[in-house]
């Protein structure tokens, strides 16, 4: 059974890792400043990525094996990891590149969302390890 949770800890651990890429990729917006074309464009791409990151971490959490004792934990974490997503997506949508502009209310509200990810993601994260490292001490 240890080693189960081991492997579990370890693919979680991978995936941590992933996670912390995605999100320095995320670029902080200013909504007053008056970005050049080709900034917001690359904005915009740096987006997408992000959220095809994430997306490949949400499904890389659902196909794997999850010891029964973190499966509230373990969805909670892609339930703050689909936060990134819609974060990460709300603000791309919030940029008009042809105008060269930010949707300043949209673009706070996917900052928000990221927000609440970051918390969820900390706490499930925290809450599994502290349960796999108490039942492989034991």
């Amino acid at each position: 059974m240890n080693k189960d949770y081991i492997m579990y800890a370890s693919r979680l651990d991978k995936l941590e890792d992933l996670i912390i890429s995605a999100s320095n990729l995320i670029p902080i917006l200013d909504p007053g400043h008056k970005y050049i074309l080709s900034e917001l464009a690359n904005y915009k791409e740096e987006l997408t990525v992000v959220s095809e990151r994430y997306q490949f971490i949400i499904n890389e959490l659902k196909n794997g094996d999850v010891p029964e004792v973190v499966v509230e934990e373990h969805e909670r974490l892609i339930e703050g990891i689909t936060s990134f997503v819609r974060g990460a997506t709300l603000i791309k949508d919030s940029m008009n590149v042809e105008e060269r502009s930010i949707l300043c209310k949209q673009c706070a509200q996917g900052d928000s969302i990221l927000a609440i990810g970051v918390k969820q993601v900390e706490k499930a994260t925290k809450e599994i390890g502290d349960k796999l490292v108490e039942l492989i001490q034991k």
